[in-house]
């Protein structure tokens, strides 16, 4: 969000943990005014809501939902940066860890070659030693 503030470059914050509201009141402990930043087009916010109960598995997984409601939300405000905030959860979830990283792949690549910096915030508790994706890692 100070990227919205300092650079006045719009961006999006990606939630798969906190609700936009809940959001909006833990930014505003932080001087940051979400609704007049997303008034003003400088962000999109949006929730992905993912309940391991409400999964079923109907065929080959991917993340085609997360790049269409990504993809709005940048074209939605013009974004240069985009944030995904506890994307680990996609990771609890899924049962086929192999196709799930090949997805994240594609997904870093489409954001890669649309230019935008991106951030992943994700708990250190769920980073195992295995992980192909650490923590910190700009993309």
């Amino acid at each position: 969000m100070s990227g919205a503030v300092v650079h006045v470059e719009p961006g999006v914050f990606m939630s798969f943990d906190e609700r936009v509201p809940d959001l909006g009141v833990n930014v505003a402990s932080l001087d940051f005014d979400l609704p007049g930043l997303e008034a003003r087009k400088l962000l999109a916010t949006d929730y992905v809501h993912l309940d391991r109960q409400e999964l079923h598995e109907t065929g080959e997984y991917d993340l085609e939902g997360l790049f269409v409601r990504l993809n709005a939300a940048v074209s939605r405000v013009g974004a240069k940066r985009v944030v995904l905030d506890s994307i680990d959860t996609l990771f609890a979830g899924i049962p086929n860890e192999a196709i799930l990283r090949s997805e994240l792949r594609r997904l870093f690549v489409w954001l890669k070659d649309a230019r935008i910096f991106t951030s992943l915030l994700w708990p250190l508790s769920s980073v195992s030693a295995s992980s192909s994706f650490p923590t910190g890692r700009r993309i």
